[in-house]
């Protein structure tokens, strides 16, 4: 964990393989600005989940994304199953909290998705926590 380039690892070299938090290996990725990843939560507590907007020696810039359960209000019977809200909340955060990719898709995307899995989520709304509900 912990490298952001995206320089190739040569051909002959056996590819690096980390455990992520369902218990599945995956092979060791180079995050880059754009990103949407899983970061370590606390045990038992599903990762949270954040899209890279800078990155530094180390460390990169988190924009959290919110599950409906977190956020006033609450989940509410019309919140899918794996929705978030995008936020404007952004800090600092150890490259080494990442646990792997994680992919945030609009509704009409994830809806047109073959299959969906684990990494899977979709966005509608947003959620400013300073100013609390969410918005379309």
């Amino acid at each position: 964990m912990g490298r952001v380039k995206n320089a190739a690892a040569p051909s002959s070299a056996p590819e690096k393989k980390r455990k992520v938090t369902n218990g599945e290996s995956a092979p060791l990725h180079r995050y880059k600005v754009g990103d949407n990843v899983f970061l370590k939560a606390a045990e038992g507590e599903p990762s949270f989940l954040a899209k890279i907007g800078a990155i530094e020696t180390g460390r990169f810039l988190a924009q959290w994304w919110y599950r409906p359960e977190d956020v006033t209000g609450g989940r509410q019977g019309w919140h899918g199953l794996k929705e978030v809200f995008r936020s404007n909340l952004k800090d600092w955060n150890n490259i080494e909290c990442v646990e792997g990719l994680a992919r945030v898709h609009s509704l009409e995307e994830y809806e047109r998705l073959p299959e969906v899995n684990r990494s899977d989520f979709f966005s509608r709304l947003t959620y400013n926590p300073g100013k609390g509900p969410y918005k379309p």
